[in-house]
């Protein structure tokens, strides 16, 4: 299973400004990362005079950002059995795909490999004999339609930062954790949006294209607790991550999705399912969009582990 390591973090200060801006009650020390979320009419943007004033701020708190993320991934890909649009299922192989990341050019059906840990995946078995794993997507199965296999991934930006944040926080530095907060949201983000161009390349090379990404807790009919089984398909222990009873991920910084891969000709599925999210309206990342969606530096910069 491979792992993505010195992944470029693109960010830029007025990024953090924007979301900064979108939020009330900074001085409150409210949190893009779970503590707090804004009304839907708090959705408003820093004044230019405001901007002017708080550039400074934002400007140190990407710099500590940097300096203190240890961006990586985890990832691997699972042929696609079977999507049950009535039931919101799909069915995938509950083993990986062999060897076929090393062959851009295969176009072949996939074929399956080595199961990733078994002992804790429910699964079950065709006449055929190879394992099967189910995933209740609900309603977002149906993004799934057309894909010849999924791309499992797992991303974290290490738990340095998040200890600079409650150090913050503990000293009543509540504006600097809050703007340091927003720099590693966007942190993560841009190793999610490496993550998602290095499947977009690789689909490519393979004469196929990507599904909208489905995120677990945000993707209509998904919920949060599908954290647990994304985290053992792409292998995020290998990272050190782990997750909470309620589905949370830890370090907190972390963040996990599903893509499908394959021919989506005539399915019509929108590119983005940030309009079908429950929390569009009271979302602050539309106050950056294009700027988290693709990495300024190719993918080709980072570097990969197999293990």
């Amino acid at each position: 299973m491979p792992v993505l390591r010195h992944i470029p973090l693109t960010f830029t200060a007025e990024a953090i400004l924007r979301i900064a801006g979108g939020a009330r009650n900074a001085s409150r020390g409210a949190s893009f990362s779970g503590a707090g979320e804004p009304s839907s009419g708090s959705l408003r943007r820093f004044s230019p005079e405001r901007q002017e004033k708080f550039r400074p701020l934002a400007e140190e708190m990407r710099a500590l950002a940097l300096t203190c993320a240890a961006p990586a991934a985890a990832w691997e890909r699972y042929a696609l059995e079977d999507v049950a649009n009535d039931t919101g299922t799909v069915t995938l192989c509950a083993r990986p795909l062999a060897d076929l990341r090393d062959d851009k050019s295969d176009a072949a059906p996939p074929k399956c490999g080595e199961p990733p840990f078994p002992e804790r995946t429910e699964e079950s078995a065709d006449n055929d004999g190879a394992p099967r794993l189910s995933l209740v997507l609900g309603e977002s199965a149906t993004y799934l339609d057309g894909a010849a296999y999924v791309f499992a991934a797992v991303t974290t930006i290490g738990p340095e930062l998040e200890r600079r944040l409650a150090a913050f926080q503990a000293e009543g530095d509540l504006l600097r954790a809050y703007f340091l907060d927003a720099a590693g949201v966007l942190a993560l983000e841009s190793v999610a949006a490496a993550l998602r161009r290095l499947a977009k390349d690789r689909a490519a090379g393979e004469g196929r294209t990507l599904s909208p990404t489905i995120l677990p807790g945000s993707a209509p009919g998904w919920s949060v607790e599908g954290q647990e089984a994304l985290l053992r398909l792409a292998g995020g222990d290998r990272l050190g991550i782990t997750i909470t009873e309620g589905a949370m991920l830890r370090p907190l910084m972390s963040g996990s999705f599903l893509l499908g891969v394959g021919d989506f000709a005539g399915k019509k599925h929108p590119a983005t399912l940030c309009r079908r999210c429950a929390r569009y309206e009271t979302c602050l990342w539309r106050q950056v969009e294009g700027e988290t969606s693709e990495p300024e530096e190719p993918c080709d910069n980072t570097r990969e582990e197999k293990t």
